[in-house]
């Protein structure tokens, strides 16, 4: 089992839940803009060596990541957002 995240996960979710017969009762939808900072240190600082770990990229390919991630934000030309998808459901247990 990978330990990468799934990139598909937000849009399997309404489906996930109708075919697990939970009515969709709320949905909401937002994105995450990292600040400049963000390129060296947050979400990126965890996804770095966890896809290292998880063999999705190499060592080396990490380091070079990592430069262009901290010379983008030198620059203030750095970006990453991350959409994420939320919805709610319950199912009577009678």
């Amino acid at each position: 089992m990978s330990q990468s995240a799934n990139p598909l996960a937000g849009r399997q979710l309404r489906g996930l839940l109708a075919d697990a017969g939970v009515p969709v009762d709320d949905e909401t939808a937002a994105t995450w803009i990292e600040p400049q900072e963000g390129a060296n240190e947050g979400f990126l600082q965890v996804m770095i060596p966890t896809s290292v770990a998880a063999g999705v990229i190499t060592p080396d390919e990490a380091k070079a990541f990592q430069t262009g991630l901290t010379e983008a934000a030198a620059r203030g030309a750095f970006h990453f957002s991350l959409p994420m998808y939320g919805a709610a459901g319950s199912k009577s247990s009678a």
